[in-house]
């Protein structure tokens, strides 16, 4: 029977450690399309700041940081931030989903890319709401899975078989 823990229950903190240096060189970046969506609207030339939170190694950080954003990235993850490339507009620090570190309404934009399923949203909510500007949002960016794609259709049927379920609850 596969285990039914919830991810936001699972340690997330250590269980990219070994990965993070693959994670850096391979996973590619996000559409230009999305990053457009999330800004529409945001008086871009304000000087706003976003917190990408659960940054990984940076990958949205630095696109948000290429529009002009000063982002703060928030990992908790050691060997996340330390596989992350530098950008000059990116601060990376430690941080959770519940105590991010920053000040009260201090923020434009809470970014989750690729996360949001790793936190437990009673928790962090509230630590996003405190740190937002009255006038700010919060974005969550995840895939989703097109079923009409061969090798997409076939990785989810793999990934969801009680084999592979039995695989990475025992090696996670």
């Amino acid at each position: 029977m596969a285990d039914k823990t919830l991810l936001h229950q699972m340690d997330s903190l250590e269980c990219f450690s070994d990965r993070a240096e693959v994670y850096a060189q391979y996973c590619p970046d996000y559409p230009v399309q999305v990053i457009d969506t999330i800004l529409e609207g945001l008086n871009m030339g304000a000087g706003l700041v976003a917190a990408d939170v659960g940054a990984g190694t940076g990958i949205s950080s630095r696109l948000l940081g290429d529009r002009g954003l000063q982002v703060y990235a928030i990992e908790p993850n050691l060997a996340m931030r330390q596989a992350a490339t530098s950008h000059p507009q990116v601060t990376f620090q430690a941080g959770n989903t519940e105590n991010t570190g920053l000040p009260d309404t201090s923020v434009d934009l809470v970014t989750c890319f690729q996360a949001f399923h790793w936190f437990d949203p009673i928790r962090c909510l509230p630590e996003f709401h405190r740190i937002l500007k009255p006038s700010g949002r919060l974005a969550a960016v995840w895939n989703i899975r097109d079923r009409a794609d061969k090798f997409t259709n076939e990785y989810s049927e793999i990934s969801s078989s009680p084999l592979y379920q039995l695989i990475m609850t025992t090696y996670l």
